[in-house]
Formats: C-alpha cells, sequence, structure tokens
C-alpha cells in the first residue's frame, strides 16, 4: 500500500512536472512568438520611418534645387536688364544728352515741329527758364508768329502747347530717352542674348 501511495505519490508528481514543463514550453513558445512580433513591427516601423525621412530628404533636395534655379535665374535676369541700363546708358543716354546739350540741335528740332505744327495750330513753344538771349531772339526771329515762354520746371529741351486744343508735346533729353529706350532695349537683348 505504500508503495501504492509512492507510486501514486510519482505518477502525479510526474504528471505535474510535464504539465510545468508544458506550460513552460507553450509560456517559451507564445514569448518567442510575441518577441517575433515585435521585431517585425519594429523593423516595419523603421522600414516606414526611413522611407518617409528618405522620401522627406528628398522633398528637401528638390525645393532646394528648385529655389537654387529660381535664385539663378533671377540673377541672370536681374544681370541682363542691369547690363541693358549700362548699354542704354551708354548708346542711348550719353548721346542724347549731347544732342541736347547742343544749342543747334535743339532750335533746328523745334524749328521743325513748329513748322508742322504750326499750319494748321496756333501754337506756344515753351522753352527752359534759363535759356541764352541769342537763341531765344534766334527763334523769335524765326517763328515770328509764335509766342515763346519760359518754365522754371523744364530742365531741357522744349514743349510744344497747342493752345486751342488744349495739350502739349514734350521734347525733352529724357523724353527722347524713353521713346527709345524699348528699341535699344529690344535690340541689346537680341545682339546679346540671342533672343529672336
Amino acid at each position: 500500500m505504500i508503495q501504492n501511495l509512492d507510486a501514486l505519490a510519482e505518477k502525479i508528481y510526474q504528471e505535474g512536472v510535464e504539465k510545468a514543463e508544458n506550460k513552460a514550453v507553450e509560456i517559451t513558445e507564445d514569448a518567442e512568438k510575441k518577441a517575433e512580433e515585435i521585431v517585425q513591427k519594429a523593423k516595419q516601423d523603421a522600414k516606414a520611418i526611413k522611407e518617409k525621412a528618405e522620401k522627406e530628404a528628398d522633398a528637401v533636395h528638390q525645393n532646394a534645387l528648385a529655389d537654387i534655379k529660381l535664385a539663378g535665374q533671377q540673377a541672370l535676369s536681374s544681370l541682363k536688364q542691369e547690363i541693358k541700363k549700362a548699354i542704354s546708358a551708354q548708346v542711348l543716354e550719353a548721346p542724347v544728352k549731347k544732342a541736347f546739350d547742343d544749342p543747334e540741335f535743339v532750335k533746328k528740332l523745334i524749328l521743325e515741329v513748329s513748322q508742322k505744327m504750326s499750319e494748321n495750330n496756333d501754337i506756344k513753344v515753351v522753352l527752359p527758364e534759363g535759356t541764352d538771349s541769342a537763341f531765344k531772339s534766334s527763334l523769335s526771329q524765326k517763328l515770328p508768329k509764335t509766342s515763346l515762354t519760359f518754365d522754371g520746371r523744364l530742365k531741357s529741351g522744349f514743349r510744344i502747347e497747342l493752345t486751342k486744343e488744349g495739350y502739349a508735346l514734350s521734347f525733352s533729353e529724357g523724353d527722347f530717352v524713353e521713346f527709345l529706350k524699348p528699341f535699344v532695349n529690344k535690340k541689346t537683348e537680341e545682339l546679346l542674348f540671342n533672343n529672336k
């Protein structure tokens, strides 16, 4: 009987150990499975983070390239404008200034424009206030029917006013430069930058 009890106790003990070992194996397998799932999830998360970071880095890179390209285009455009201004000053402004500094040129221009405009109109020629008296006298002789007046705001050139019509045409250094500038700029751009 004691032997039977010992055998029964041994059997119960073995079954308990076996159940414990099975449970331990089950817990270990479950833990390993969960650990593997965690590792896989971490790898997926890391991959997603890396892909997102690469996309963001690529976007930053593309934006930087676009900004650099735009800045380059703006700098080139600005440089072209400065070159056109410099050439315009050399080719246009200096010769126009020289022409308007020549009293004979201005007188000839006044006479020509006045004669054309006075055929059917009453005109008044407005000169800068500091105009030379010999110049005034010469104009008065050649344009006896034309009124000559002076304006302190006029720095160079002259203005012809059509008295009945109520408007005036200005022939100043600045007016000629502004009138000719688009033509010079277009030709300069064609010559320098091969734009046709």
